[in-house]
C-alpha cells in the first residue's frame, strides 16, 4: 500500500485527439527536487531536478516520424531550439 508520500504524479503535455504526447511519472516523494517544469507542445515537456553538485534538465520529446508534414516537422524543430 503507498503512503501519501508515495503517491505518483504524471506531469504531461498532448493533445486533445489523444494521438500524441509526452510526459514524465513521478513519486509524491520527489516534490521538492521538482520544482519546475514546462510544457512546451504536445511534442515536448521539460523538468527541471534539483540535484547535485548541478541541477538536471531532462526534456522528453515525441519526435514528428516520416509521415509528418515538412511545416510539423519544421516547427517541432524551431520549438526543441527554444529549449
Amino acid at each position: 500500500m503507498l503512503t501519501n508520500d508515495e503517491k505518483f504524479r504524471i506531469i504531461y503535455s498532448g493533445s486533445d485527439k489523444k494521438r500524441r504526447g509526452v510526459g514524465f511519472i513521478r513519486r509524491g516523494l520527489t516534490t521538492a527536487a521538482v520544482p519546475l517544469y514546462q510544457t512546451v507542445s504536445d511534442r515536448i515537456v521539460c523538468m527541471r531536478i534539483k540535484a547535485k553538485p548541478v541541477d538536471l534538465v531532462v526534456t522528453q520529446v515525441y519526435v514528428p516520424t516520416n509521415d509528418a508534414s515538412q511545416t510539423e516537422t519544421e516547427e517541432f524543430y524551431s520549438n526543441l531550439k527554444m529549449w
